[in-house]
């Protein structure tokens, strides 16, 4: 049988058990909707970009859920580690760490150490620092991707300037490039010393709107959900309910169809309906936080 509605990768699985298509769903996908595309094109420039005492750097900043992080690791995932079997040491263009919980100067040299499986970490901060900048040389870093930097809200305003201006040093002494990513808070902390919030340039990913954009990506989920039938979630009706679920960020967009798709798929109805959603047991952003409220 066709499946014109599918992807053809989405349309080879869609004869196998409705659990081995309820996982082949829940692996990760990559949706190169126009805005995280001009995003990657913005990393691959500075990835590009020749080595010069003043490396350019990059904010990206969004609300929660909306795809900072899925940008973040498909670039890096495009940009792997090279055993490099000719020579002494990896190289690793792209470097990939999340900040700490409780961040500060150590615990930054501490997981990039962590994640170039460098397993006995000095205990002194300028130990660590020391070998980080020894290793990251040797594997030839050009980016250091930190998520979660916003993380830097729960410490006071010394230390903020204190990590800030450590990775200002890393990026001045290696000459490569930070890629900051944060919500909305990340912005406000680096406004505490203008010469750091100089050396960044915004990349911001808004808010989805129900329009054509937002339907269009709706026709690209709709492609690799492994459901038999069309649902056409891009028709007005539709497009309206499962907006005003997700409320406009894509990570909420994903749980939801995700979720309703796989009742779907395990009660035979086949497509997701308007009612399969106002059913379904996905609870909104705005709900959750209702509940918490109540507590």
């Amino acid at each position: 049988m066709n499946y014109p509605h599918l992807h053809s990768k989405t349309a080879s699985i869609i004869s196998n058990s409705p659990e081995a298509r309820i996982e082949w769903m829940k692996e990760r996908r990559w949706f190169g909707y126009p805005r995280a595309q001009e995003i990657i094109e913005q990393l691959e420039e500075l990835l590009a970009h020749p080595r010069v005492d003043r490396m350019p750097n990059l904010c990206l900043v969004g609300r929660t859920n909306n795809g900072k992080s899925s940008i973040c690791r498909e670039f890096y995932s495009r940009h792997p580690l090279d055993e490099n079997p000719q020579g002494e040491y990896i190289i690793a263009p792209v470097l990939y760490i999340e900040c700490p919980g409780k961040p500060s100067e150590g615990g930054i040299y501490a997981e990039i150490l962590r994640v170039l499986y460098e397993r006995v970490i000095p205990s002194s901060v300028e130990a660590k620092k020391s070998l980080v900048i020894s290793v990251m040389r040797k594997i030839q870093v050009k980016i250091l991707i930190i998520d979660e930097l916003h993380n830097l809200s729960v410490v006071g305003g010394v230390m903020q300037h204190q990590i800030l201006t450590c990775l200002k040093y890393l990026s001045n002494t290696l000459r490569l490039s930070i890629v900051a990513c944060g919500d909305a808070r990340l912005p406000r902390i680096m406004r505490i010393d203008e010469q750091i919030e100089n050396r960044f340039r915004a990349a911001v990913i808004p808010k989805w709107k129900l329009d054509k954009g937002f339907r269009q990506l709706l026709m690209s989920f709709e492609r690799i959900l492994p459901l038999r039938e069309a649902s056409n979630l891009h028709e007005r009706e539709l497009a309206t309910l499962i907006y005003a679920k997700c409320e406009g960020t894509i990570g909420e967009l994903a749980e939801l169809l995700k979720s309703v798709a796989q009742t779907a798929i395990l009660n035979g109805e086949e497509k997701i309906t308007a009612q399969a959603i106002l059913n379904c047991k996905y609870v909104s952003p705005s709900d959750r936080s209702k509940e918490f409220s109540e507590v």
